[in-house]
């Protein structure tokens, strides 16, 4: 912050500001800095204020090449202070003002800084007082336009898909929650993932809706273009959930024809399913019952009949015609002999543990990106509707998979998102996920051919090479919080194995039992 203070005002950092119309008093009350260009400008501070090197590596603010060095993480960026709900600062977001890559870079996971846990904003919305809503959209200069302007109640998700965390966060502030988008297909995927998990938390008396600006425009450009009321009556425009939710399911069907109803409940119904039962979903079905002229009590036994795990539709899958079934299973991922293709018999990954594990993600890990699948039955008539034949359920994936599949397809996830283990996890194949993710925080040029190459003739190669085959339905824009989400299960097992170790150990370290348990009731509080 001092160092932008002291620029003179004909400096390019002051001009992109001054361009931007980003006031001096929001430049001070979102504490906007710039970290100039120069590789140890920040080490060098650090070092005269007695802040150890393994501290400031910890928390993101200093970065270790692969020759050892190790040099400042944020170079020539305006820099956005990223601030807990009660205003501490707990890891940057950094802007380049020219299109170098990344254009935004956001400090990496730490122990205080999660990105399914952390808003933009958040501080500044809860200065405001109660609100009536809260948005959530996508850029820090969204949410610095919308405050300047007088609507301080916008939030922005770090660039990440709307997590579990993200929503109970802002339900905790107000009952209603506006989801901003740009209009494009980016912003429909991204609305659609909010669906999913609002799905599973909301409760009667909250509402969600979804806010579809013209496509090119976010709330920045909008309201520098268009003004403050401009967007006010955008806002009143903004579609309910249950209305976004049928547009979506319906937009590519004849309702007037039998099969495309037919279609749409096996659609809609799996969703519906994972809502607690509340006023909301009551009328969800009597919607449905009306769109498919089927009567609610059909419906609702149909939904039963579903059991734990559904075949779970997205919108963007049946626009790309994919037919492939998905990855996950409702409740976690399962486990498998790791390196055959044999199919195996198989367990649930969390029963191997003896401590209780989070699953706050369960409401939507069986439906991540899972298309549509047409069953063999067909409703000749609805009023002698018979159950279709059973849809064969995706092949089961391995948490350790999932995640050597999200390195392949993006291996800068190794490098922006830091592992934290108080033990090596007794997880089949972890060993070849800790050696990818090292090979690629080592070698930021690595690739799968590379990790191939490596593990030429072993069965490691062999099982990459596999994983890099194999076709992947999961949108490029979820990659980051399926990746954390990932990280943070496996940081959950490893802890509990950690304190089950401790445990059974004669005598008793009592002071490596306490603070890991100091560790588990943070990562607690933090679900």
């Amino acid at each position: 912050r001092n160092t932008l203070k002291a620029l003179p005002e004909h400096h390019p950092v002051k001009k992109y500001l001054h361009k931007r119309t980003i006031t001096e008093q929001s430049q001070e009350s979102f504490g906007i800095g710039f970290a100039p260009p120069g590789w140890e400008n920040l080490k060098n501070h650090l070092a005269q204020n007695n802040i150890s090197e393994r501290t400031a590596l910890e928390i993101g603010l200093l970065t270790q090449g692969k020759n050892g060095k190790v040099y400042d993480r944020f170079r020539a960026r305006i820099m956005f202070p990223i601030r807990d709900i009660k205003g501490n600062t707990i890891a940057f977001g950094g802007r380049v003002m020219n299109d170098e890559q990344p254009k935004y870079l956001n400090s990496p996971e730490s122990p205080i800084f999660q990105k399914r846990h952390a808003l933009f904003g958040l501080s500044e919305v809860v200065k405001a007082g109660k609100l009536d809503k809260v948005l959530v959209t996508e850029g820090y200069l969204d949410v610095i336009r919308m405050h300047q302007v007088g609507l301080p109640y916008a939030l922005a998700a770090l660039g990440t898909a709307t997590s579990d965390s993200h929503i109970k966060t802002m339900f905790r502030l107000s009952d209603h929650i506006v989801a901003c988008f740009d209009g494009d297909n980016a912003g429909a995927k991204a609305a659609w993932r909010l669906l999913e998990h609002g799905m599973g938390i909301i409760q009667s008396h909250q509402k969600i809706e979804f806010l579809f600006l013209p496509q090119g425009q976010d709330p920045d450009s909008f309201i520098a273009e268009h003004g403050k009321n401009a967007f006010l009556a955008e806002e009143k425009n903004a579609q309910g959930l249950s209305e976004f939710f049928i547009a979506k399911l319906t937009e590519d069907l004849q309702m007037h024809q039998m099969d495309d109803r037919a279609k749409f409940l096996k659609r809609a119904l799996p969703i519906v399913n994972t809502i607690e039962k509340s006023m909301l979903k009551d009328l969800l079905i009597q919607k449905l019952s009306e769109i498919s002229q089927l009567p609610v009590d059909r419906l609702e036994t149909m939904m039963q009949s579903l059991g734990p795990q559904g075949n779970y539709y997205s919108p963007q899958q049946s626009q790309q015609n994919q037919s492939h079934q998905g990855q996950h299973q409702q409740g976690g991922y399962e486990q498998q002999d790791y390196y055959s293709n044999q199919q195996n018999s198989q367990h649930n990954w969390q029963q191997n543990n003896n401590w209780q594990q989070d699953n706050r993600n369960n409401n939507y890990q069986g439906r991540q990106n899972q298309p549509y699948q047409k069953g063999k039955g067909k409703y000749k008539n609805y009023k002698n509707y018979q159950k279709p034949a059973p849809v064969a359920l995706p092949r089961s994936q391995t948490l350790i998979d999932a995640m050597l599949r999200l390195l392949l397809q993006q291996p800068e996830l190794a490098r922006t998102n830091q592992m934290q283990l108080e033990t090596s996890p007794h997880i089949t194949g972890f060993d070849l996920f800790q050696a990818t993710y090292e090979q690629l925080r080592e070698n930021p040029d690595a690739s799968p051919g590379y990790l191939m190459g490596l593990w030429h003739n072993e069965p490691k190669g062999e099982h990459i090479a596999r994983l890099a085959a194999e076709e992947f339905l999961i949108p490029q824009n979820s990659f980051d919080i399926e990746f954390t989400d990932g990280l943070y299960q496996i940081e959950s097992i490893a802890l509990n194995q950690a304190l089950t170790e401790v445990a059974k150990t004669k005598p008793i370290d009592k002071e490596k039992l306490r603070i890991l348990l100091e560790k588990k009731q943070i990562r607690e509080q933090q679900k």
